[in-house]
C-alpha cells in the first residue's frame, strides 16, 4: 500500500468513527471504487462553534485580550485555591503562579515584521504571514497543553490549540476520540473529511466545520490534536490584508514559506495541516 493509500484508510477509521452505526451499515450498499469527492465547504454545525476560553470574540485588541486570559488563568486556578485550606504557604505559592502566568502572557507578544522569529522554522509557520500587521501571543495552559492567538491589524482573528493526547486528556487519548468529542459539542454535526495533499501544500488529513462566523478544522500532529478556530470573514479578506511578500533588503521570506502560503506546491514545512 502506498503512504497516501495509508493516509487516505486512516483519514477513513475517523470517519467511520464518526458516523452512527446504522448510517455506516447503509453506506456499505453505496460503496464504489472510487474516492468521493471532497465537499467544495465544510459543513454549518447545527450548534455555534465555542470559542477558548470562554468570553472570546473575534477581533478584541490585545489588551483585552490580556484580561480575557487573567481570567481564564484565574478560573483554572480557583479549584487548587480550594484545596490549598488555609495553608498560608500554600496560598502564598499560587499566588506567585498566577502573577507570574499573567506576566509570561503579556510577554509572550511576538511581532511578525519582516525579520526572524523563532517560529519562521517551527509547525505554526503556514499559519501566519510576515510584515503585514501580524503578531502572535501564546498561553501555557498545562503539561501538553498550549494555545495560540493570532492577530492581524491589531484585532485577534484567529486561535491555535495544541493538546497532547493523553488519557483523561482535554479532547482524549486520539483522533477518533476528540473528534467525536467535536462533533458532539457543535450538535452532531460530521465534519469535512479531506485527506492529505501536499501538492496543494496540505501536509496532513483534516476534519473542518463552519458556523456563521468560525471556522474549525483539526489535524493530529504525530500524537498533538492541533485545533484552529479562524474568524470566517478574516480568513476570506487574507489575500487583502497580505498584501507583503518580503521585507527590506536582507529579509525576505523564505520560499519555500511564500510557496505554502500562496498555495503552491512545495517542500512541506515542519508539520501545519492546512495552508492559512
Amino acid at each position: 500500500m502506498t503512504s497516501r493509500s495509508h493516509k487516505i484508510a486512516a483519514l477513513a477509521v475517523v470517519a467511520l468513527a464518526l458516523v452512527p452505526p446504522a448510517a455506516a451499515a447503509a453506506g456499505k450498499k453505496k460503496e464504489s471504487a472510487t474516492t468521493p469527492a471532497v465537499p467544495a465547504e465544510a459543513p454549518m454545525t447545527k450548534n455555534p462553534i465555542k470559542l477558548v476560553p470562554d468570553g472570546m470574540k473575534w477581533g478584541m485588541p490585545r489588551a483585552e485580550m490580556e484580561k480575557l486570559v487573567d481570567r481564564f488563568i484565574d478560573a483554572d486556578f480557583r479549584q487548587k485555591f480550594k484545596d490549598a485550606g488555609s495553608s498560608g504557604s500554600k496560598i502564598q505559592d499560587l499566588e506567585t503562579e498566577v502573577a507570574n502566568q499573567k506576566l509570561t502572557f503579556r510577554r509572550s507578544w511576538i511581532d511578525l515584521g519582516t525579520g526572524p522569529t523563532g517560529l519562521d522554522s517551527g509547525p505554526l509557520v503556514a499559519e501566519y504571514s510576515k510584515g503585514n500587521g501580524e503578531a502572535i501571543m501564546s498561553h501555557k495552559r498545562g503539561p501538553g497543553v498550549k494555545i495560540w492567538f493570532f492577530f492581524i491589524g491589531g484585532r485577534l482573528w484567529k486561535t491555535l490549540e495544541e493538546v497532547s493526547f493523553v488519557k483523561g486528556g482535554l479532547y482524549g487519548e486520539s483522533m477518533p476520540e476528540a473528534a467525536q468529542k467535536l462533533v458532539k459539542g457543535v450538535g452532531n454535526t460530521l465534519p469535512r473529511a479531506t485527506p492529505a495533499n501536499p501538492e496543494k501544500g496540505q501536509y496532513q488529513d483534516v476534519l473542518d466545520w463552519n458556523d456563521k462566523d468560525t471556522h474549525m478544522r483539526i489535524w493530529d500532529r504525530n500524537g498533538v490534536l492541533v485545533l484552529v478556530r479562524e474568524e470566517r470573514s478574516t480568513v476570506a479578506n487574507l489575500g487583502n490584508l497580505r498584501k507583503a511578500t518580503a521585507g527590506a533588503k536582507g529579509t525576505a521570506m523564505d520560499p519555500q514559506i511564500a510557496a505554502v502560503l500562496r498555495g503552491d506546491s512545495g517542500p512541506p514545512p515542519a508539520a501545519s495541516g492546512a495552508k492559512r
